[in-house]
C-alpha cells in the first residue's frame, strides 16, 4: 500500500493514508483487529441490519464478528481484502466496517460497508466509502470498483449514486432472503469516470 494525502472527491478535506489507516476529517478507518468484536457484534445485531444483508443472520451470533475479523486479516495478509472498522476520530468508538474485496484477475473490487443505526444520517457512511473509493484507485490501483444492493434499500441506493456509481443492471429476484425475493442492483465506477468525476 501506498501513502498519501489527498482530498476526497467533491470536498476540500484533507484525508491522509498510513500503512494501515486512513483518516478523514471525522473518521479513522482502520483494519479490525479482536478488540473490536463486541462493537461489531453491537452494530450488527439487528433485524435492520440482517434485512439487508444476505449473509447477516438474525439475532448475529458473536462468534460471527470473531470469525469475520480474522478472516479480514488473513485478507488484508493477502492483499485480496482490504477491510476496515469506521471510528470515529475524537473518540475511537465503532460505529461501523467498509471494505474493498479484491479481484486480482481481473483487476477491479468490489465495495461493502454498513453503518450502525444510530449513526445513520450524518453523513459518516459517505465520508467513510469516499475516502475508501479513493484508495481502492490511488493504492490498489484497481481499475473498476463495483457493488450490489437491494432495490428496496433506498439509503443504500443513494449512496453508490451520490459517490458516482453507475447503475448496471439488475438481478430479478436474485436474492431469497426470510422467505422474500429481492432484486440486486448492481452499480460500477470505472477509474477513468472518478479521475473526470
Amino acid at each position: 500500500m501506498r501513502m498519501g494525502t489527498f482530498s476526497p472527491e467533491n470536498s476540500g478535506r484533507s484525508v491522509h493514508v498510513n500503512r494501515l489507516e486512513i483518516q478523514t476529517e471525522r473518521l479513522l478507518l482502520r483494519p479490525p483487529t479482536l478488540n473490536d468484536v463486541a462493537a461489531i457484534h453491537a452494530f450488527c445485531d439487528s433485524p435492520e441490519m440482517a434485512w439487508c444483508m444476505v449473509g447477516i443472520p438474525a439475532p448475529y451470533p458473536i462468534e460471527y464478528a470473531e470469525k469475520w475479523v480474522r478472516d479480514c486479516a488473513i485478507g488484508l495478509d493477502e492483499e485480496t481484502k482490504y477491510a476496515f472498522v469506521i471510528c470515529l476520530a475524537e473518540s475511537g468508538e465503532v460505529i461501523g466496517d467498509t471494505m474493498l474485496k479484491r479481484d486480482q484477475r481481473d483487476n477491479r473490487a468490489e465495495l461493502g460497508y454498513a453503518m450502525g443505526k444510530q449513526y445513520r444520517g450524518n453523513g459518516y457512511a459517505f465520508e467513510a466509502t469516499s475516502a475508501l473509493v479513493r484508495f481502492g484507485f490511488e493504492s490498489m490501483l484497481v481499475n473498476k470498483i463495483f457493488a450490489g444492493c437491494w432495490t428496496t434499500n433506498t439509503a443504500s441506493v443513494k449512496l453508490l449514486e451520490k459517490l458516482g456509481f453507475t447503475r448496471e443492471g439488475v438481478l430479478r429476484k436474485h436474492d431469497l432472503k426470510w422467505g422474500q425475493y429481492h432484486d440486486d442492483a448492481r452499480y460500477g465506477l470505472l477509474r477513468s469516470e472518478w479521475m473526470n468525476h
